[in-house]
């Protein structure tokens, strides 16, 4: 679980002052994110000895706005109802979990077939850094970048091919600002970058581990449909 600010970057600039969000994630694919509406406040969680089980809330601000990921699905919950995430979203979301710091250090490593390629020293922020690029038998691969005195991940890289433009993309995720909790290094900031451009930025205040989460978290039910034409009074 973690709490945070959540920044949309466009061209270099801020869209706004950033947005309070809560994230919980159950590995491998569920995750849920609850991004706080204007005006209204994120009540943090408890931590874990103050807490049997974590589950939704009831109560919030109408221009809250919840994502829910629950193996390749997606939902949006939004003040008008909860209704499929855009697939476009949903497509961009699980490619980026599938190259996910996450997915190499507990999937991608294990697999016996992957192949490993070291790619000479680089620079990540000013940190000296090694980087590390996994291939497997999809020819699909992510580099990781290895801070040399810490080695602690600096950033992961991975690209793909549009497949209406043909073009080549490159997304990479930087790690920074590590903290230890419950004896895990963790990075209290995060960036995402899109083609060289800084796309998003989290802030995370709060971090736990090993939390019991409720089902509950990562269920929704369709009740709306954006594109369906409205109703005649």
């Amino acid at each position: 679980m973690e709490e945070g600010r959540w920044y949309t970057i466009y061209h270099g600039q801020s869209r706004g002052a950033g947005v309070q969000y809560r994230q919980v994630s159950r590995f491998p694919a569920q995750d849920r994110v609850e991004i706080a509406g204007r005006g209204s406040v994120l009540i943090p969680i408890p931590w874990f000895d103050s807490v049997d089980v974590i589950v939704v809330s009831k109560k919030g601000n109408k221009n809250d706005i919840v994502i829910v990921h629950n193996g390749d699905k997606g939902y949006e919950t939004t003040n008008k109802g909860t209704s499929t995430e855009d697939k476009d979203d949903l497509t961009a979301y699980l490619r980026r979990r599938e190259h996910s710091l996450e997915q190499v250090l507990r999937t991608w490593i294990n697999d016996p077939t992957m192949q490993y390629f070291y790619d000479g020293m680089s620079i990540v922020d000013g940190k000296p850094a090694d980087p590390v690029t996994l291939l497997n038998q999809k020819n699909d691969g992510v580099t990781g970048y290895l801070d040399q005195n810490s080695h602690l991940p600096l950033k992961t890289s991975f690209t793909w091919r549009d497949p209406e433009d043909k073009q080549r993309n490159v997304e990479e995720v930087i790690f920074d600002n590590y903290r230890l909790v419950q004896g895990i290094m963790t990075p209290f900031s995060i960036t995402r970058t899109f083609n060289g451009e800084t796309t998003h930025q989290r802030f995370i205040n709060r971090a736990k581990y090993n939390l019991p989460l409720d089902d509950s978290l990562f269920q929704a039910a369709v009740d709306y449909n954006p594109l369906a034409l409205p109703k005649k009074k």
